[in-house]
């Protein structure tokens, strides 16, 4: 695949294309948000022409480092 990542705002946007052995291609997309110093959100998308259509969000949050 090969794609590329953008800031946008506070976030990113990337989009991929992915490259199949029979010659056609699929495309993805990912947002991606900081909304505090512990949370970064992503939702995906399948990029469809010109629409993106929604697949899964995900929500990472730091964790504190355990204490020894």
């Amino acid at each position: 695949g090969a794609g590329s990542l953008m800031r946008d705002g506070a976030g990113t946007v990337s989009t991929q294309t992915f490259y199949n052995a029979d010659g056609s291609t699929t495309r993805a997309g990912h947002k991606s948000a900081f909304p505090d110093k512990d949370t970064y959100v992503t939702d995906s998308f399948d990029i469809v022409g010109d629409e993106w259509k929604a697949r899964r969000s995900y929500v990472w949050k730091r964790q504190p480092a355990d204490k020894k």
